[in-house]
């Protein structure tokens, strides 16, 4: 799987967070476990002049990849194009503001990939925790109407995906994920 996968860490320097020190070590948490999967690890960046701020917070035993583009939705589609440039033909990208995110769900959605062409998870309040898609079928346009960080994104990106057929596996929010661990 490592050679054909990838998992993208979407995070930014925060321009204002009401509790930096939270943020701060969510980030790492993430870092820390998904760097350990079964696939090529990659934090995208923004913005992107910052790469030798986010090596020395993060650490340089991982691959870097800025974030170009002029908004969040040219950011995210560019993240891909990427990736898909490098030669990936499964890239998972995963929202920094999830800390429930492990190597797991990374790795599950990773292998959903094989049988579909987009896999999505979404958070309780409707926004996305984690979007993956493959090469072969990756279409640009999925991502314009998309009100982007909303209670909206996640059934947005959805009808989007089904309107031009893509086969797509709905992965369960992470509070569900955490409520089948626990029984």
């Amino acid at each position: 799987m490592i050679g054909d996968c990838c998992v993208c860490l979407f995070i930014k320097i925060p321009d204002e967070i009401k509790n930096l020190k939270t943020y701060t070590q969510n980030i790492e948490d993430l870092v820390k476990n998904l760097k350990t999967g079964n696939y090529c690890f990659t934090v995208s960046y923004y913005p992107k002049d910052k790469e030798k701020e986010f090596k020395s917070w993060l650490g340089k035993d991982i691959g870097y990849m800025p974030q170009i583009g002029k908004d969040f939705c040219s950011r995210l589609k560019n993240s891909f194009l990427q990736a898909f440039s490098r030669g990936y033909k499964f890239v998972v990208i995963v929202n920094s503001e999830i800390s429930e995110i492990t190597k797991d769900i990374a790795e599950e959605a990773l292998c959903d990939l094989e049988e579909c062409d987009a896999v999505i998870g979404k958070t309780e309040s409707g926004n996305i925790y984690l979007i993956g898609l493959k090469n072969s079928t990756f279409s640009p346009d999925i991502f314009v109407n998309v009100d982007w960080n909303s209670s909206e994104s996640y059934s947005q990106l959805l009808e989007t995906l089904q309107k031009i057929d893509y086969l797509v596996k709905e992965l369960p929010t992470p509070e569900k994920r955490k409520n089948f661990a626990e029984v």
